[in-house]
């Protein structure tokens, strides 16, 4: 790649530049129809500190008897949120994926809207370190940890 060509950035990368430097105010995550229908979004995001907020009220698809939602689309939800944080740091054109994920469910996840809030633990030059936690109400629902491997840069 000469000097004048910018690296290709992965497109919840683009999203998350956009938000961080307030283009955008709202920024759904359009780029995985499995992330449209659970209705994320970014919320909120602090660079410096390393951690990254998405929101998501899940479509009735995602729904068990009584409301409950299905326990891989929590996990689903913090997988996001916690490749989203790993996007946030990396360079342009780099992107991440997912190489161990841990869930430990607290309580039932019900209808409605809930919050994930990941952060980096350690960032090395071909691995991330992250955890997060999802929220509902004031309650923690479940938590997770996750490895990501870095790849880059994009062609």
């Amino acid at each position: 790649m000469s000097a004048d060509q910018t690296p290709a950035m992965n497109e919840d990368q683009i999203l998350i530049r956009d938000f961080q430097s307030k283009r955008i105010a709202h920024a759904p995550i359009g780029s995985s129809r499995l992330a449209d229908a659970l209705k994320g979004h970014i919320s909120a995001i602090d660079p410096d500190n390393n951690w990254i907020e998405l929101s998501y009220e899940p479509d009735t698809f995602f729904f068990q008897a009584e409301q409950i939602i299905q326990g891989g689309a929590t996990a689903t939800m913090l997988d996001f949120a916690m490749a989203f944080a790993a996007l946030a740091v990396v360079p342009d054109g780099q992107s991440v994926t997912t190489v161990n994920l841990n869930i430990a469910y607290l309580r039932a996840a019900k209808a409605g809207k809930l919050s994930a809030v990941a952060e980096i633990e350690r960032r090395g030059r071909s691995l991330i370190f992250t955890r997060a936690k999802l929220v509902q109400g004031d309650a923690v629902v479940a938590t997770g940890t996750s490895t990501l491997s870095v790849i880059g840069p994009r062609n």
